[in-house]
């Protein structure tokens, strides 16, 4: 069985590879943005906040386990689709 190639089918996956390549660096970056928006704030709270940016950085971290998880996920899916595109 000969597997053809199809290259809109390629140029389709290749970019959608790009485009969870740059999620994936916002995704990891998440925290040092968030950080330098609000001026330090989850790294060093000011007294009395200490328990809300614990829970917000609680939130960022498992939003970004759960964002990893679909990028690479979605990453593999579309490496498949441009290595076996028929």
């Amino acid at each position: 069985m000969e597997i053809l190639r199809d290259p809109v089918e390629q140029a389709r996956a290749r970019r959608n590879m790009g485009i969870i390549a740059v999620g994936l660096i916002f995704i990891v970056a998440a925290k040092p943005i968030v950080d330098f928006i609000t001026g330090g704030a989850l790294s060093s709270p000011p007294s009395g906040l200490e328990s809300v940016a614990n829970t917000f950085n609680n939130i960022l971290t498992f939003a970004q386990w759960i964002g990893g998880a679909l990028a690479v996920l979605a990453f593999i899916y579309n490496a498949i689709k441009f290595f076996t595109s028929d």
